[in-house]
């Protein structure tokens, strides 16, 4: 997440980053919160009221770095090149999977969510959208630097739009299919749900 918010989002918009010392006391927040997301398995126990403190807190101080970002952008002039798209990808992604993970502090909510597809969306949104996409724009930015060899512009926007393109025509639907309630780790698919599904699967 460093590398897209500290090197790719100031020098692709030209502007300084927003909000240093925010997005320090946002990290410092989230670690100690951090073994308390493992709280998901613990509300089965009957630990609801720890589980809904801990998970609001974690989306408080994602919501605060999301917001910097987003501050960063504003009024820079965007220059759309690999490492740009890759960290704007990583942005959208990271942000729909936060905007996901808000409802799992409602335990009404969580209760029907718990162990569905809705799960498997939200964790793939954040990880792969908070993780891979920004390694990726990292890659693009820092390799050039380190090889003294440019990389392939063509190449890295058609790596971008196949892989985000892609990337949510296969996890976005999953929200749909656990909000109707399709559980997770089942080999077998309700008929009404088989058509989005296969769909998935391709």
């Amino acid at each position: 997440i460093n590398l897209a918010s500290k090197k790719t989002l100031r020098v692709g918009t030209g502007n300084a980053f927003y909000g240093s010392c925010d997005i320090a006391f946002a990290r410092k927040g989230l670690m100690p919160r951090g073994p308390g997301g493992r709280s998901l398995g613990f509300k089965a126990q009957g630990l609801i009221q720890d589980f809904m403190i801990t998970i609001m807190a974690v989306e408080f101080h994602n919501g605060e770095n999301i917001f910097n970002w987003v501050m960063t952008l504003w009024g820079g002039s965007l220059f759309m090149n690999s490492e740009m798209v890759w960290s704007l990808g990583f942005l959208i992604t990271f942000t729909l999977g936060g905007i996901s993970g808000m409802f799992f502090p409602v335990a009404g909510l969580d209760t029907h969510f718990h162990d569905s597809y809705f799960v498997v969306a939200h964790f793939h949104y954040v990880l792969v959208g908070g993780t891979i996409f920004s390694f990726i724009g990292g890659v693009y930015y820092w390799y050039p630097k380190m090889t003294g060899k440019m990389m392939n512009e063509r190449l890295g926007l058609l790596h971008f739009f196949t892989s985000f393109v892609f990337f949510n025509a296969a996890f976005y639907p999953m929200h749909n299919v656990g909000i109707e309630g399709m559980p997770r780790r089942y080999a077998t698919y309700d008929e009404s749900l088989a058509d989005l599904n296969e769909f998935i699967s391709i």
